[in-house]
């Protein structure tokens, strides 16, 4: 800082002592002044320019709004409360829009993403959910069956439509985790405490 200040003086010098009386003898005395003032104003433009600019670094980037509300307000109050039962839960929600997201393509596409996402710092890599690691319970033959709603992409029309049907039987899939018209899904990542920013 002493530094800047040590600078715009010898540039304030410079300029009143050196530059300046050349053009006064060509000016008046009216033009003199006029001349000085703006000199002292561009200055002191540069002055806090300078001591503005070293504060840049300081700078930070917080997407809490929490600690802009009131903390007496009734519904922090509540969240807060919830937060002490459930715990804090942040999440990075990332939609992926294709004109079927059950094409193998883009099965493929959603798979490697929901991996980069859990490779993330941060993210808990047991809780991303997306089409490639939700489970699925389905009835079949008379008994219940649980698993990965996909063990491997499917390879053929038939195996597509499987799947679709699927989705659209599980009130938590279809609606939810996939749109209704299949040109939407989300990858839903949990974030680690301390990781809301």
């Amino acid at each position: 800082m002493l530094l800047a200040v040590t600078a715009v003086k010898d540039v304030k010098r410079f300029l009143l002592e050196i530059t300046l009386p050349r053009y006064c003898r060509k000016m008046g005395s009216s033009k003199t002044k006029s001349l000085k003032f703006a000199l002292v104003v561009l200055s002191v433009s540069a002055l806090l320019s300078v001591v503005l600019a070293l504060g840049i670094p300081k700078l930070v980037i917080k997407n809490n709004y929490e600690n802009d509300l009131p903390q007496n307000d009734p519904l922090i109050k509540q969240n807060r409360r919830v937060e002490k039962v459930f715990g804090k839960r942040d999440e990075l929600i990332v939609v992926i829009c294709a004109p079927d997201v059950l094409q193998p393509a883009t099965l493929e596409k959603i798979s490697a993403v929901t991996e980069e996402l859990k490779e993330i710092p941060g993210v808990l890599p047991y809780d991303v959910v997306s089409l490639s690691t939700v489970e699925h319970i389905a009835l079949q033959k008379g008994s219940l069956k649980a698993g990965p709603l996909i063990r491997d992409i499917p390879a053929s029309q038939s195996e597509i439509e499987r799947l679709r049907k699927e989705i659209a039987t599980d009130s938590l899939l279809g609606g939810r985790l996939v749109s209704r018209d299949y040109t939407r899904t989300i990858i839903l990542a949990r974030l680690g405490t301390g990781y809301d920013q």
